[in-house]
């Protein structure tokens, strides 16, 4: 993969940066108390907040209809509840 196909996909990756973010800050701010734990907690929403409209203006820019996570080795045909659609 060259460094352009990196970049033109790496928008891609934003809701699963948004899972792991929530789920770090989670964990820190365990050891944080009061201020800095709200601090952290509002950090991670500014984030989250930029990751989505930065995925959502990717979709809208780039002509794809949709990306689909899988979370699992196989579809589930009873419902989607092993993939995240991410679309337009």
């Amino acid at each position: 993969m060259s460094v352009t196909e990196f970049f033109e996909t790496f928008p891609e990756n934003f809701p699963f940066f948004s899972v792991i973010c929530g789920l770090l800050a989670a964990v820190i701010c365990i050891f944080l108390r009061g201020k800095q734990a709200k601090n952290c907690t509002v950090a991670c929403g500014v984030l989250v907040s930029f990751l989505n409209c930065g995925a959502l203006i990717y979709m809208a820019t780039s002509g794809k209809g949709y990306v689909v996570y899988r979370l699992g080795p196989e579809n589930a045909s009873f419902a989607a509840v092993n993939q995240l659609r991410f679309s337009q």
